[in-house]
């Protein structure tokens, strides 16, 4: 950098009479021993600047987060997951967890607003399977995944529990050609609500009817774990629309209570656990993350 800048700063009628080799040396001699003691900062930046940890480690979650969406939007919508895939996901999804950008106490704050639901599993490996209680309700997961280990009848973004849906499959009182089921979340951390929107196709009276199943979840904040928040359900409501039928089902006293736990959130997408193994992939609706 001197030598160059040295050079540049000689007029060039001047240029002859440095011209002999012996000279020459001598000056790039000296430069090259200048530079040797002039502090780092001081001279001019690599053109190679190695990234920061922080940047590396930024760069390896959107990776991974990428390979999870990718995966995600191949699989077929209400209907099975393959077991490799279905294995894939999971995978994905235990690494993504280890890389969360979030601090635990800015996990709350982050899961208020509109959600929507890419995909959704039982975790067979996770404690909670192996308990007493981790048979899935319709109240508890509504959105639950009936396709746990990849079976030919699961279904990668379902509304009921398997033998359920399908019954109603085959009496013809649930559709899903016209329109597929969609699995919505909106979580208000004023009122400390969370409420749950399946909504899908029945036949009614000869034509097909959109209806939808509304779940309204209480929370607590988890005093232990600042990811958890601690739910009671409420009450539940069906409703098929330009029909008569809408009803609202008050649970009290014997509505399930639970826990949500978020191993994974950012801007644009999210993981959380459930207390009976489940796994929820969710993305913010403004994010245009969808496999539909």
């Amino acid at each position: 950098f001197f030598l160059s800048t040295f050079f540049s700063l000689v007029p060039c009628s001047t240029m002859t009479v440095f011209c002999s080799p012996s000279l020459v040396t001598v000056v790039v001699l000296i430069v090259a021993a200048v530079e040797a003691f002039v502090p780092a900062a001081l001279q001019p930046p690599s053109k190679h600047i190695l990234r920061s940890s922080a940047e590396l480690d930024e760069t390896s979650r959107e990776t991974t987060k990428y390979e999870l969406l990718r995966v995600i939007a191949s699989t077929p919508t209400n209907s099975a997951t393959s077991k490799k895939s279905t294995q894939e996901i999971m995978a994905i999804v235990r690494d993504l967890e280890t890389q969360c950008p979030s601090a635990d106490e800015n996990v709350l704050e982050k899961l208020a607003g509109p959600w929507e639901l890419l995909w959704t599993a039982q975790d067979r490996t996770s404690q909670q399977v192996k308990s007493l209680t981790s048979w899935i309700n319709p109240l508890e997961n509504q959105s639950y995944s009936n396709n746990p280990n990849g079976s030919e009848t699961g279904r990668a973004n379902p509304f009921l529990p398997q033998p359920i849906q399908d019954k109603l499959e085959d009496m013809g009182l649930v559709t899903q050609e016209s329109d597929p089921v969609r699995s919505s979340q909106t979580i208000d951390m004023k009122r400390k609500q969370v409420i749950n929107v399946v909504s899908f196709n029945v036949p009614f009276l000869g034509k097909s009817r959109k209806a939808s199943i509304t779940v309204s979840v209480d929370f607590e904040p988890n005093f232990q774990d600042n990811r958890k928040i601690d739910v009671k359900f409420q009450a539940c409501r069906v409703v098929v629309t330009d029909s008569p039928i809408d009803l609202l089902i008050p649970l009290g006293i014997i509505g399930p209570t639970g826990w949500l736990r978020t191993g994974y959130i950012d801007e644009t997408i999210r993981i959380t656990r459930g207390h009976k193994g489940s796994i929820f992939v969710l993305a913010k609706p403004s994010a245009n993350i969808s496999k539909r």
